[in-house]
This record gives C-alpha cells, structure tokens and sequence, in this order.
C-alpha cells in the first residue's frame, strides 16, 4: 500500500486515535553543539541519500532530518 493509498485523517478515523498538540514542550531546551563524529556521519549519510533513486529512501531521509533537527 502506498502512501497515497490513504490519508492521516483516515488513518486517525480508522483506528480510533486523536493527536494531541502541545505548544512550548520544549521551549526550556537550549541547543547542543554537535560532535564531530557525529557532524561527519550526517554528512555522509546525506551524500548516500542524494545519490540514491529511491523515493522511499529519499523521503524517509527528509522525515529523519526534520527529526534530529
């Protein structure tokens, strides 16, 4: 089943689930300098993604990246 198969509001219908929003949950966090082991292995993982025809691969690294950021 692909994504475009069905929608999140389908999804929540379906299941019977609600989202639950907050705002600030993380306003007290200050940010962390990242390590340098760490900085190399995003960048080599980035250069992976960018080389790769998968559209699965290529989304997945967007929704990865939306998360550590």
């Amino acid at each position: 089943m692909s994504y475009g198969d069905f929608s999140f509001t389908e999804v929540l219908d379906r299941f019977n689930l609600i989202t639950e929003e907050r705002e600030g949950i993380f306003s007290d966090s200050k940010p962390k300098d990242l390590s340098s082991l760490y900085q190399q292995t995003l960048a080599d993982y980035l250069k992976f993604v960018s080389l790769s025809s998968s559209e699965k691969l290529r989304s997945e690294a967007l929704v990865f990246l939306k998360v550590i950021w």
